[in-house]
């Protein structure tokens, strides 16, 4: 690789990047030692042998909690489920943890037992006890963080769960742990876990333009497969997590109803429901602006394009009833005359529908809340 384009030194400072968080989250292991790990021993057996003191099982639950924030506060899901709870990421630590010290009748710490009594607690060192114990505490948050989104989203939970169940039976994916993250990436090909990240929004965009929104999630991975096996220049590793976000915001997309409801199509004049879907395509259009004009993922012309195209048919849609009738390609063909059917396929669909989509549900609340 040439040392002198810009691919080179992306890539080069991703690879420094991986390289420091790799040994920032080793080093986070080691940072708790002289402070805690001192006593972790002494206190980690007398809780499994019923001798401990209030103060030693504190000690051991504070730790635990400390694990659990800790990667909380790295994972999209962590937040997002804070959000949607209510709850601060130290408040959702202790409850994603809390059945590691329910006792029996006999007062025993029984999941602490069963996982401990593998381990010759008299030979391993301080720094393998700390990182058994965060192991335990790192399965039980991603446990819980998968039941909780059960109670609180079952749509994305259903969509999280058949991920989880497609990915284990299918032979397309090698699953695996990256910074306490589970995440999957193409079987049988190199991961270029050293390259940057992929953008969600693109694997979305890729998704979007490539199926009909009728396929299952197994389809669907088989596509996302192949898009991640054509990736020379980003790592092929997603988080699961991010997999049934990308799947549930594509199954939004293209089975976004195109009419607005009865009930609030015809509360509001046509005036003022233009002037709302007007000021909503320029809030949408200003916020995304960066992302894709800063990048040059479309040309200035293009972006302004899309809005007329996008305002226009959520017009239609709202105000004439007339959703079914609506081609995107058409519209965007009437303000860039030399577009070809291929080329907005393969450069603009997935954009186009993708903001479409984000502005129609966008004005919908916006229509209600004016109702």
């Amino acid at each position: 690789m040439n040392v002198s384009t810009p691919l080179f030194w992306r890539t080069y400072c991703f690879g420094v990047l991986i390289f420091l968080m790799g040994f920032c989250y080793l080093a986070s292991v080691m940072r708790l030692t002289p402070t805690l790990t001192f006593l972790l021993r002494q206190n980690l057996l007398a809780v499994l042998d019923g001798t401990f003191t209030s103060k030693q099982l504190s000690a051991i639950v504070n730790l635990s909690v400390a694990l659990a924030l800790e990667l909380l506060t790295r994972k999209s899901g962590g937040r997002r489920l804070s959000s949607l709870l209510g709850l601060n990421e130290k408040d959702l630590a202790y409850d994603s943890i809390a059945d590691l010290f329910q006792r029996n009748e006999e007062g025993r710490f029984v999941q602490l037992d069963a996982y401990f009594s593998s381990f010759d607690l008299d030979s391993v060192s301080d720094e393998e006890l700390l990182v058994a114990l965060r192991r335990l505490v790192y399965a039980r948050v991603n446990q819980a963080l998968f039941r909780m989104y059960q109670d609180i989203d079952p749509a994305f939970y259903r969509i999280l769960r058949n991920v989880k169940l497609a990915v284990e039976r299918m032979n397309q994916f090698e699953q695996m742990d990256r910074f306490g993250e589970s995440s999957i990436a193409p079987a049988l090909c190199e991961t270029n876990e050293h390259l940057p990240t992929l953008d969600p929004n693109e694997v979305q965009y890729h998704l979007i333009s490539a199926s009909v929104g009728t396929e299952n999630i197994p389809q669907m991975l088989g596509k996302l497969s192949v898009f991640l096996r054509q990736q020379d220049c980003h790592s092929r590793i997603l988080p699961v997590i991010t997999v049934a976000k990308i799947l549930q915001s594509v199954y939004a997309v293209k089975n976004q109803p195109l009419l607005l409801p009865p009930t609030v199509e015809h509360e509001l004049p046509d005036s003022d429901t233009g002037e709302i879907v007007r000021n909503v395509c320029n809030d949408v259009k200003t916020e995304s602006a960066k992302k894709y004009l800063a990048r040059k993922k479309v040309s200035e012309e293009a972006f302004d394009a899309y809005f007329d195209v996008i305002e226009s048919s959520i017009m239609a849609r709202i105000v004439e009833q007339n959703g079914s009738a609506i081609s995107y390609y058409e519209l965007l063909k009437a303000q860039l005359p030399d577009l070809t059917p291929e080329e907005y396929r393969k450069h603009h669909r997935a954009k186009l529908e993708y903001l479409g989509a984000l502005a129609y549900k966008r004005a919908i609340g916006k229509l209600k809340e004016n109702m």
